[in-house]
């Protein structure tokens, strides 16, 4: 039997406390979502850090997201209640604020619910990621599919094989069932509410991936003892009748990695799956063009810089082509859906990292998986689109469409950003990338110079410089502020090469001689280098031992440009490394400020040095005071 209405609104409540580095990718992951009839509700538990100042960020951002902070209770159940309460939706969907979701989630449960009216809620697995990988003996990365639960008895009888952040449940019925309960001594109220669900109906089940779970350090410690009285405490609140607690435990590593090995083969087989129900791979609307020629694009960042802004530009001038994105879920490919661009999400298309700077066993067997299944889900889009040629937006995107390009005789041109260090293994893909590769496209001369000084003899006639020659947005010159106070700005993320300390001491000296000197940095951590949290707390140490905290500011990242430079009045932009091209100063520049970059890379082919801007020798941190003073 199905639902009468066939675009029924979905709830979905986040709940939050301390979530200040992971919570935009919750909510990003729930934007990204190919089911658009919903309504987000963000509950903060009283956070004492920036989880609220990034909400209400999002909320500005997005209107279908409404923001509550409560005053901190410390339990689940109570935050996740306030949420049901303001719900208007047909199904209430949960989410943590450090967990996310596949795009296809919420509308691949919408049609089961429709087409299964018996069942209460709908389920299915969850991939752990965070701290723990295949072999760990701490965590079981999946509930296997003949765990499933899909009524009572099956549900007292397994355990709670049902993750939290995957269901999907009737609000109706939700409400009926009184949702969370709110006894401080139950510690498992999503399992205790799940058995009273089991009342009105049956438990739907999705053999599919559709929550990505983050596993923190401080959860391998709950011991076996603890989930033992969980459970007999549950037993006794509702008078059921569970399975000895022996059933669900198991110390036996050997017994547990071998448990987790065959999650690991069953994950493998859903992924495969998955390529041909489109969990990993949701083509949208494609708008066909036959006046113009197709270029597939392929962009393997999630979060938004230099390179993504680079590729949005070049859309925009080269306006006789019709060009079709690859991009995996992040904020990356909300912004390209934004602009007039046809997206395609390729949840597989994600950067290639090493394991602490190594290239271990695990790290390649991961970046060949990777490889394979964005292969599949690149050569149906090529065979949708029919697209004139590749165009990859750096080496590793390149990497991803190489077997790709080879598969379908496509042409394959990769942009190059970077400034290759000598025996660095990016100067080895390069190398690699130049037997097979059409063109190099490059954003700049330094770059193109570094380029023929990596591939010395084995250069071909395949390498093309396009500058930074690309028209900006129209930008409004930013009025004075009516204050005495010289603001110097650091926009990007935060990360070692960007020289931030160096910044900070030179403040500190200035503030010797004037006072009214503040520093405002622009820009957050990299999630997906463990380095950049590192760093960010010794600029943090540096600035209380120097006593300037009262000066600088940490403004987190902030999407206009005018609220930026209107706030600031010098620009640094003083990196370690050569730069191969850089849009903070180009933007800086625009907006009429004050720029300070290194004299290495892109920076020195836009600035006149003494008229337009300084330059400065990389590292001479004299100089850099002198010319900041």
């Amino acid at each position: 039997m199905k639902s009468d209405n066939i675009n029924p609104l979905v709830s979905v409540i986040i709940t939050s406390y301390n979530s200040e580095k992971y919570i935009e990718e919750a909510v990003m992951s729930v934007a990204a979502q190919s089911y658009t009839n919903l309504e987000i509700i963000i509950v903060d538990d009283g956070s004492a850090d920036e989880t609220r100042r990034i909400a209400l960020n999002l909320q500005s951002r997005f209107t279908a997201i409404q923001f509550y902070q409560i005053e901190h209770s410390g339990l689940p159940s109570v935050v996740r209640n306030f949420g049901i309460n303001k719900s208007t939706g047909e199904y209430i969907a949960f989410l943590d604020a450090d967990d996310k979701w596949t795009s296809k989630k919420i509308k691949k449960q919408v049609e089961h619910l429709s087409n299964n009216s018996d069942d209460v809620l709908c389920y299915a697995m969850n991939i752990t990621f965070g701290a723990v990988n295949v072999f760990s003996p701490n965590y079981e990365l999946l509930p296997l599919p003949w765990k499933a639960a899909k009524n009572l008895t099956e549900l007292l009888t397994k355990g709670n094989p049902i993750p939290l952040s995957t269901v999907l449940v009737r609000s109706d019925m939700l409400k009926k069932a009184g949702g969370f309960d709110e006894d401080p001594e139950l510690k498992i109220e999503d399992y205790d509410l799940w058995i009273r669900l089991g009342e009105y109906g049956n438990y739907g089940f999705i053999n599919r991936v559709f929550t990505y779970y983050r596993i923190h350090e401080s959860q391998f410690s709950s011991d076996w003892e603890t989930k033992k009285n969980r459970l007999e405490y549950l037993a006794k609140k509702r008078n059921l009748n569970l399975p000895p607690y022996k059933f669900y435990r198991n110390k036996n590593i050997a017994i547990r990695l071998a448990r987790n090995f065959i999650h690991f083969l069953n994950y493998t087989w859903v992924k495969f799956l998955s390529l041909f129900d489109a969990i990993d791979y949701s083509s949208g609307e494609i708008k066909t063009s036959e006046k113009k020629r197709k270029i597939l694009v392929v962009s393997v960042a999630d979060s938004w810089g230099g390179g993504e802004e680079f590729l949005l530009r070049l859309f925009e001038n080269l306006t006789g082509y019709q060009f079709i994105i690859a991009s995996p879920p992040g904020e990356s490919f909300n912004t390209f859906n934004r602009s007039d661009v046809d997206v395609v999400q390729v949840n597989s298309l994600k950067k290639l990292f090493r394991s602490q700077n190594k290239w271990t066993l695990a790290s390649k067997l991961n970046a060949m998986r990777r490889i394979a299944f964005s292969t599949v889900a690149l050569i149906r889009i090529i065979i949708n689109n029919k697209p004139s040629f590749i165009l990859a937006n750096g080496n590793f995107a390149a990497l991803y469409f190489l077997p790709t390009s080879l598969l379908t005789f496509k042409k394959l041109l990769a942009i190059q950003h970077l400034i290759y260090q000598e025996q660095s293994v990016e100067e080895k893909i390069l190398r690699l990338l130049n037997r097979f590769v059409y063109k190099f496209v490059c954003v700049s001369y330094s770059v193109e110079d570094n380029i023929r000084g990596v591939l010395k003899d084995r250069i071909k006639n395949n390498i093309v410089t396009i500058r930074h020659a690309i028209k900006l947005p129209a930008i409004n010159r930013v009025e004075k502020r009516q204050d005495d106070v010289v603001k110097i700005g650091i926009v990007g993320s935060i990360i070692r090469v960007k020289a931030i300390e160096t910044v900070i001491t030179a403040l500190h000296k200035i503030l010797e001689i004037n006072k009214n000197v503040q520093l405002r940095i622009y820009g957050t951590v990299r999630t997906s280098e463990p380095d950049s949290l590192v760093y960010e707390n010794e600029l943090k140490a540096l600035i209380d031992k120097m006593g300037v905290s009262e000066n600088i500011c940490f403004c987190g990242f902030e999407k206009s440009k005018e609220k930026i430079y209107s706030d600031i009045d010098i620009v640094v932009n003083y990196s370690k490394i050569a730069e191969s091209f850089s849009f903070t100063v180009l933007e800086a520049m625009a907006f009429g400020k004050i720029v300070l970059a290194a004299d290495v890379g892109g920076p020195k082919e836009i600035i006149t040095d003494g008229y337009d801007g300084f330059l400065i020798t990389p590292s001479n941190d004299a100089e850099f005071f002198i010319k900041l003073k």
